[in-house]
């Protein structure tokens, strides 16, 4: 689950980000403060190297670029990024957040049913679509509470650090679910529980819309057990076999997983999870930065630059799709999750789209310009007339000293000075 803390703790493209070393240090000081009373853990996850800005992420976690983690509760974390995009993972391995009636009557069903459900409403509960009081009901509670606390932590350190709270319009309760845009989930799937079919039909097929109402699984259950015609995305290696989908991951093993620890000890699980939650990170910040421009009735110049020359960047990484720094396996899962997700199309169309919106921008800011000067140059012309009137009566009057001499010749400069001003200014336009 992406949502956005609203400030931009690392500039990408800035060859000194000291100040951001300080806006990080007082982010987490008080975001820590924030969340004891309730019992989250807080850990740092970068290290400043030397004084030349250099910096370094600590911990091989399950999400790169983190400043910091934070664990809620067993199975739920979030990891907030140097993009200021955070990433909540919230874990369901045993059906033991949901009502245990519910549990009890699906259970008849396949296995396939019972995850696509599991999915579907499980998602739906967790961005308030459905209002369920017993499911993930601790988890609910104690998102919204780190959410609140992350946003009011933006609202302080932004005062501080005004230059880098340029996202406002996503990073507040009132933005889509309570801040939430959307979840993607990944399977982790026992081999034995799940036939090919059925893994197909999980990951490709739309019948997944109709699973909520339940006097539909007997037909759904039916329909997943045939064989799908589709094109599917599958990476085998070892004794994995994984999924890609524009709706989400599977991963297929002879391994069991009861806890976050099992997964961040799997080499290949957890970098499968790394993967995703990069590309999943980077999705919410080009959908997020359209919506701000889209939301934000007024904007400077300045903040249009800074986000356009970050998505660009991101684009560019996007097409790359792979760094120097990258194992084999994770470049070749980022690929895929980049593929599937369809991102690079995203990020073309929001590009465009702040293109126009910085044209825009500059537009009003040169019409602002004509019109202050337009303003300027009437009142300076009626001064001109003024002055001019006075010292041409005073001089047909035989009144014409050197004061007035001195007064009409100035007059007469401002005049020309204007003149010539307009004169190369539309020349330039």
């Amino acid at each position: 689950m992406p949502f956005d803390s609203g400030i931009v703790f690392f500039d990408e493209l800035s060859m000194n980000n000291k100040d951001s070393f300080k806006c990080i240090n007082a982010y987490v000081d008080l975001l820590e403060t924030k969340i004891k009373p309730y019992g989250f853990e807080l850990f740092r996850n970068i290290t400043v190297i030397n004084d030349d800005s250099g910096y370094k992420f600590n911990d091989k976690i399950m999400c790169a670029e983190a400043v910091c983690y934070i664990k809620l509760v067993t199975g739920v974390y979030c990891y907030l990024l140097q993009s200021g995009i955070g990433i909540i993972l919230c874990a369901d391995f045993d059906s033991s957040k949901f009502d245990p009636a519910l549990v009890s009557k699906i259970s008849k069903f396949s296995q396939c049913l019972q995850l696509g459900y599991r999915k579907v409403y499980g998602q739906k509960v967790l961005l308030g679509q459905i209002d369920d009081k017993n499911t993930f009901k601790e988890e609910k509670v104690l998102i919204k509470l780190l959410l609140d606390a992350v946003w009011e932590t933006t609202s302080e350190i932004s005062k501080l650090y005004p230059k880098k709270y340029i996202r406002k319009k996503t990073s507040n309760k009132l933005y889509k679910h309570y801040g939430l845009s959307y979840i993607l989930s990944i399977y982790l799937i026992d081999r034995e529980t799940i036939s090919d079919d059925e893994l197909h039909n999980l990951m490709y097929s739309s019948t997944w819309n109709q699973v909520l109402k339940e006097e539909n699984w007997s037909s759904i259950d039916e329909n997943v057990k045939k064989q799908i015609i589709k094109e599917t995305n599958e990476l085998n290696t070892g004794n994995y076999q994984i999924h890609f989908s524009w709706t989400g991951l599977a991963i297929v093993s002879d391994n069991s997983y009861t806890c976050f620890r099992d997964v961040l000890e799997d080499g290949i699980v957890s970098n499968v999870v790394k993967a995703e939650n990069y590309v999943q990170s980077r999705w919410f910040l080009g959908d997020g930065c359209l919506d701000n421009f889209k939301l934000e009735n007024k904007t400077t110049l300045e903040n249009v630059v800074v986000i356009q020359n970050e998505l660009e960047f991101i684009q560019a990484e996007l097409e790359n799709k792979t760094s120097a720094n990258m194992t084999t396996f994770y470049k070749e899962v980022t690929s895929r999750i980049i593929e599937t997700s369809e991102i690079k199309s995203l990020y073309s169309s929001v590009i465009r789209q702040i293109k126009v919106q910085a044209n825009l921008t500059k537009a009003k800011i040169e019409d602002s310009k004509r019109r202050s000067l337009f303003i300027s140059s009437i009142l300076v012309a009626i001064f001109t007339a003024f002055s001019m009137y006075k010292a041409i009566n005073e001089f047909i009057n035989g009144k014409f000293d050197v004061r007035n001499i001195v007064l009409f010749v100035s007059v007469c400069v401002l005049a020309f000075g204007l003149v010539v001003f307009e004169y190369f200014n539309n020349k330039r336009g």
